[in-house]
């Protein structure tokens, strides 16, 4: 019987990895005619070791990003523009982008809408996206409402499965 709760206690602690990776980019995107347009995405290492850094961005309209670094050191936060060229052909149009951020094994994706419209734009919305766990059931400091019942629902199926495999046990002795 104890090397049965080893072996769940074991895929538990498996199960609960933690995130070392956190991206924040606005959440809408306002691209004027015939303007280069810029925004920002913040990305925050929180592990306590150095990783490489790749960076990749979907959009309708060409872009580049401006000082990317190849790695984050632990516990770093960097921001990196991503610049987006004009499109004059999109204007009146609302389109999704993402954004694709690796850090050495773990990766993040962040979708955002990039709205083109017609003259001038005094400023960018800079409204940011919700941070959601990345990998794992378990991401410090970063529990929403669906990981917190995400949370709740495998304690209870580990439970069920403890009470599952003692009851099997003990009709097996």
């Amino acid at each position: 019987m104890n090397k049965g709760i080893l072996i769940v206690a074991l895929v538990l602690l498996i199960a609960t990895s933690v995130s070392a990776i956190r991206v924040t980019i606005p959440s809408e995107v306002v691209v004027a005619e015939g303007q280069v347009t810029q925004f920002p995405i913040m990305i925050e290492n929180t592990s306590s070791h150095e990783k490489g850094l790749i960076v990749s961005y979907s959009a309708p309209t060409q872009n580049r990003f401006l000082n990317v670094p190849q790695t984050i050191a632990g516990g770093d936060t960097i921001e990196i523009i991503v610049e987006l060229q004009p499109n004059n052909s999109l204007t009146g149009s609302v389109y999704k982008s993402s954004v694709n951020v690796k850090l050495s094994d773990e990766s993040a994706v962040r979708t955002n809408a990039l709205i083109f419209v017609p003259g001038q734009v005094i400023s960018t919305p800079n409204t940011p996206t919700p941070n959601t766990p990345t990998t794992g059931f378990f991401t410090l400091g970063l529990l929403g409402n669906d990981s917190l019942l995400n949370i709740v629902l495998i304690l209870v199926a580990a439970v069920l499965l403890l009470a599952f495999i003692a009851r099997f046990v003990k009709r097996v002795a």
